[in-house]
């Protein structure tokens, strides 16, 4: 199965402290093919996922 990538940017986003959620709204193009945005829409309905990069402690060289 082949994957097709749409692009998209962040242009509001909103961190609420009292019940730890954070609001984003996001902007995509709209793919012109039907087939596409369909399992685009699809997608986004079953939620996103964000990959966020951290350090890792075994990686980290020893100066010393």
């Amino acid at each position: 199965m082949a994957i097709q990538t749409v692009n998209g940017s962040c242009v509001h986003i909103e961190i609420d402290a009292e019940d730890g959620c954070t609001h984003a709204t996001f902007v995509f193009r709209t793919p012109q093919n039907p087939e596409i945005v369909g399992g685009f829409v699809t997608m986004l309905t079953q939620g996103i996922e964000v990959l966020v990069p951290i350090n890792d402690p075994d990686e980290e060289e020893d100066d010393d």
